[in-house]
């Protein structure tokens, strides 16, 4: 899933999962608001799996303008977000489909840390999922856009189980409770009720 946040900058989190999403989804959603990549000034993302930064490379080529920020634990892994994806494949290939043919890394322009702000949203480390996934709360509405932190759902596409940091699970989830979260928006429909 993508999120859009709209402010004095605005923010997109997440990229889809390849150039095709970007032409087919998000820049045609962004012109049914009235807005186009010119529009955009950063690319935020969750964490580092292809289905999540697959279009940050198709949205730099159209838009070089578009800045990226990351969690700094994420810095390498969105540098070559391929080799990553066959590491996580190595641990079941047997269960796992093969890695994207494409998955071309992007250079950030800015990493944060935990608790650190990129205009109205604020960075959380939400490790779980994987070990560098992050959640983003939009302080005005305390709506958290989760990605894949929460629902617990494993991805075929990725070869990633439902989590693979069960600890940090349960942190991010003691952590999450304790806050005042009026709204969550999550990456994916959540298995089994869908979206």
């Amino acid at each position: 899933g993508v999120a859009l946040v709209r402010g004095t900058e605005n923010i997109l989190i997440d990229s889809g999962g390849c150039a095709e999403t970007v032409d087919s989804s998000i820049v045609p959603a962004l012109k049914g608001l009235g807005l186009g990549l010119p529009d955009i000034h950063w690319m935020a993302m969750t964490h580092i799996h292809g289905d999540h930064v697959g279009g940050c490379a198709r949205l730099r080529a159209l838009a070089p303008h578009i800045k990226l920020a990351v969690f700094a634990d994420s810095q390498e892994r969105m540098e070559d977000p391929l080799a990553y994806s066959k590491e996580i494949r190595a641990r079941f290939p047997q269960d796992s489909a093969a890695p994207p043919a494409v998955l071309d890394g992007v250079q950030p322009d800015l990493l944060l840390k935990d608790g650190d702000m990129l205009g109205s949203l604020q960075l959380l480390h939400t490790p779980g999922h994987d070990t560098d996934s992050c959640c983003y709360l939009e302080v005005n509405s305390r709506t958290l856009i989760t990605g894949d932190s929460l629902q617990l759902n494993g991805t075929v596409s990725q070869g990633c189980a439902l989590i693979m940091d069960g600890e940090g699970y349960f942190r991010t989830l003691k952590k999450l409770l304790k806050m005042d979260i009026k709204n969550i928006c999550a990456g994916h429909p959540y298995l089994p009720l869908g979206a």
